[in-house]
């Protein structure tokens, strides 16, 4: 059977053990960087280089999603009672 060295932990939310990231920040940025193949910053550069277009997509988002919503409460009802009839007469 295998052991597992023990390591300095934290405890999360009164419940979880976690490894302290003050003494492992080597190993966390290893992590990070190993998983997106070395290109964080660059990914994290990108979106402060483009965030008038993130925050313009997300208002024109939340305006089309409202109209949407508007527009569906006038056509709801009068689309399914137009189902129906046709059901019935077919």
């Amino acid at each position: 059977m295998e052991t597992i060295d023990k390591y300095n932990g934290v405890v999360l939310f009164g419940r979880y053990c976690v490894p302290n990231l003050n003494e492992y920040k080597e190993v966390a940025y290893q992590l990070v960087d190993n998983a997106t193949g070395g290109r964080t910053s660059k990914y994290i550069g990108d979106i402060a280089s483009c965030w008038g277009v993130v925050l313009g997509m997300s208002i024109a988002t939340l305006l089309i999603a409202f109209l949407y919503l508007i527009g569906l409460k006038y056509v709801a009802g009068p689309l399914t009672y137009t189902a129906l009839v046709l059901l019935l007469l077919l």
